[in-house]
């Protein structure tokens, strides 16, 4: 049986964020954002964590919540810290 929700890959996480790849196999993770960080927040156990994705097309863009539920995708900036701590720590991995 196909299924039909995102499939991902918790590839990071820490204290402030968590970082997820798009495993490309039904929906996406940007079609399905609102179950995704849904399922994040239930899952992760804290309200204040950033969520951040690669998406199929290899770029990276954060699910942004109020804690409570999805409100909309933003692009990420290489310039934006949390995703240059997630770099730095993970130069010797390749995604």
């Amino acid at each position: 049986m196909f299924d039909r929700n995102a499939s991902y890959t918790i590839v990071f996480e820490d204290d402030k964020s968590v970082f997820l790849i798009d495993d490309d196999h039904g929906m996406s993770v940007t079609n399905d954002a609102e179950r995704v960080c849904y399922k994040l927040l239930q899952g992760l156990g804290r309200k204040d964590k950033r969520f951040f994705y690669r998406d199929t097309d290899h770029r990276w863009e954060e699910l942004v919540h109020s804690g409570f539920r999805f409100t909309y995708i933003s692009w990420v900036s290489d310039k934006d810290s949390m995703y240059q701590h997630f770099k730095n720590i993970t130069t010797k991995y390749t995604f």
